[in-house]
């Protein structure tokens, strides 16, 4: 069986465009990290796209695509209705076939018997209030045209979806029956019109995944599932689908809707592909100099003020230091900080006898009383309590260099780890400044939890042996 993936740009470029993730460069990354996972297990990798994504693709980052089919350039089709071009993409398959997503990073092969379903699809889902919100948006279109099955059981109370993260089969039939549906509905309810441009009703949902679903249940076979279990519409959570911690030994990993924001996923996306693919990262990397100031060191580094005129001016001699380093060996610290990512979701005897050292580069800035509370509004929000001190490391990514907020735990760390230390010795050392009876008993999820903070920001580095 062939894999597929659908990119289009529109009338988006891509070096400027997020395309829904934290910055532009995040979903070249994703791509690049998908395409050259999914060829690793699939002899065929076909790409479906216009001139500006085989351009991006194919000309500038050389992904591994056995085919590339350039069809979308003249394609009407509103931003907000993104998922009817996966929808035109099943319509032109006339084999086998597995459609799946640029979010999506398959790190182990599909089975045969999976391969071999006349439908797959991601996963089954529990349709709750939040879908029937958008369903009865769509619902209250005036006039709105659908077909009798369609509305039947969208006004009712069972009403199926399935993720089509993964989609794809060997019933070529049905995907041309459901292709049709979708185009039909598009056409009885001009839903490319401009009357819909800035609507706020999200139809993705509604004509894709469900859509789907209800003609799939007519048709009676169950779809098979790549994700076993049944998930709720509004219940995906990061730490099942988008755990880049457990990178290779789950079978994907899929950064859903929103996590494409968070400022730590993608990161780690960043940090995956340098340490599975070093030349494409940079390759992605070079393509946004401003991004990676460090390998581009023509313009200083930044330090924006913040309000916090004290730290600001020691950071800012720190970040000097940064610009007098090799590349080369910047990079090669990035790439301990990538296996670091891997490193964490070892346990038991393994993980403890596991030696830390801090990162070469790592400079410790106290942060004045009057200045935290600023300090912690820009870098740490979420959190209440105000960080004593920061961890400023070197970085090929962003701008330059990275700051670490540091708590008690994590500040006793940095300390005990003048020298390098396995991760048991290291856990037993902590102990003792867990005084109160309340942390007594949290004191070993506490060190673990403080340790795996510092690795993955990079401020500490884990090696495979002591040294």
């Amino acid at each position: 069986m062939k894999a597929v993936q659908t990119l289009w740009c529109g009338d988006r470029r891509l070096e400027e465009s997020q395309f829904w993730w934290l910055d532009a460069e995040y979903h070249l990354m994703s791509w690049a990290l998908s395409a050259l996972k999914l060829r690793q297990h699939f002899d065929r990798l076909e790409l479906y796209t216009d001139s500006e994504g085989a351009r991006m693709l194919i000309d500038r980052l050389g992904l591994p695509y056995t085919e590339v089919k350039v069809v979308y350039d003249r394609f009407h089709c509103l931003t907000c209705h993104w998922a009817l071009v996966k929808v035109h993409t099943y319509s032109l398959q006339r084999e086998s076939f597995i459609h799946i997503d640029g979010d999506i990073y398959l790190t182990k092969p599909l089975t045969e018997q999976t391969l071999a379903s006349p439908l797959i699809v991601q996963n089954t889902e529990l349709c709750t209030d939040y879908y029937r919100r958008m369903i009865d948006r769509l619902l209250g279109i005036s006039g709105l045209k659908l077909q009798e099955s369609f509305r039947r059981v969208l006004e009712s109370d069972d009403v199926p979806s399935c993720n089509l993260g993964f989609c794809g089969g060997t019933d070529i039939d049905f995907f041309g029956r459901f292709s049709e549906a979708v185009f039909r509905f598009f056409r009885d309810n001009d839903f490319n019109s401009d009357r819909f441009r800035n609507d706020d009703i999200s139809a993705n949902v509604v004509f894709e995944q469900i859509f789907f679903s209800i003609m799939a249940r007519e048709a009676g076979p169950v779809p098979a599932t790549i994700w076993p279990q049944r998930v709720r519409d509004n219940g995906y959570l990061p730490e099942e689908f988008s755990d880049m911690l457990h990178f290779g030994q789950r079978q994907f990993v899929h950064i859903l809707g929103g996590m494409k924001r968070r400022k730590d996923i993608c990161r780690s996306v960043e940090l995956t592909l340098l340490r599975e693919y070093p030349e494409m990262w940079r390759r992605v990397a070079d393509l946004f100099p401003e991004r990676h100031r460090l390998l581009h060191p023509a313009a200083p580094l930044p330090v924006a003020s913040q309000g916090a005129p004290h730290y600001e001016a020691a950071l800012r001699e720190t970040v000097r230091t940064f610009a007098v380093v090799s590349p080369d060996v910047l990079i090669a610290e990035e790439r301990a900080a990538a296996d670091n990512i891997a490193g964490l979701a070892i346990e038991g005897e393994s993980r403890d006898s596991r030696t830390l050292q801090l990162h070469p580069f790592l400079h410790l800035l106290p942060v004045d009383e009057a200045e935290r509370e600023a300090v912690r509004l820009r870098l740490c929000p979420e959190r209440m309590t105000q960080p004593c001190f920061t961890a400023v490391i070197p970085s090929v990514t962003g701008e330059g260099y990275v700051e670490i907020p540091l708590y008690n735990t994590e500040r006793n760390i940095i300390a005990l780890l003048s020298s390098p230390m396995t991760v048991g010795a290291l856990t037993e050392a902590l102990m003792p400044s867990f005084q109160s009876a309340d942390l007594r008993g949290k004191a070993g999820k506490c060190a673990s939890r403080a340790i795996d903070y510092l690795l993955s920001s990079g401020a500490v580095i884990a090696k495979t042996a002591d040294l």
